[in-house]
């Protein structure tokens, strides 16, 4: 359409897809219909820095309900296997114009999408990685020096002392 400008959506299902428009439509209030979500969070993505790109993510995702759905082509632009910060739900790409954001254009839409499809696979890769080793990480917590010290001092390692039968 002629005027018609667009937003790349990376969803938490892993797709990629660009959506249209409508001219003098305002960024936020297209950003929450396309993400389902009341708070807008915009976040400079690492993995694009130097593009003058953004997202726009679900401020709240991470409150919502009892499942997440990690967004790994999000968060692998956020370099979340660097800090272990995912980013849960749909986001949307636009650009930073100074102060201001603004959409893209068809041109810049369609290099755009062509990229993150390209890195879709190993972006899904690196987040599953990421997640595994967050997930064992949990399961075997750092001792602390506390209860580095208790483990010589467990009954069955105690020899008595004296008459009383007290422990050494």
């Amino acid at each position: 359409r002629e005027n018609a400008v667009y937003g790349v959506m990376l969803t938490s299902g892993q797709a990629v897809g660009i959506v249209e428009v409508e001219p003098g439509e305002k960024m936020f209030d297209c950003a929450r219909r396309a993400i389902d979500c009341e708070w807008i969070e915009v976040v400079e993505p690492a993995g694009l820095q130097g593009q003058d790109y953004v997202l726009l993510i679900d401020e709240e995702s991470k409150l919502k309900g009892d499942v997440h759905f990690v967004n790994c082509i999000a968060s692998y632009l956020y370099e979340s296997q660097e800090h272990g910060d995912m980013i849960i739900g749909n986001a949307m790409i636009v650009k930073q114009d100074g102060e201001d954001l603004r959409f893209l254009t068809e041109d810049e839409a369609l290099d755009l999408a062509k990229d993150m499809q390209a890195i879709r696979k190993v972006s899904i890769h690196e987040m599953t990685e990421c997640l595994s080793n967050l997930k064992l990480a949990e399961k075997t917590p750092e001792k602390s020096i506390s209860s580095i010290l208790r483990m010589g001092t467990e009954k069955d390692h105690r020899q008595p002392c004296g008459n009383e039968g007290l422990d050494r």
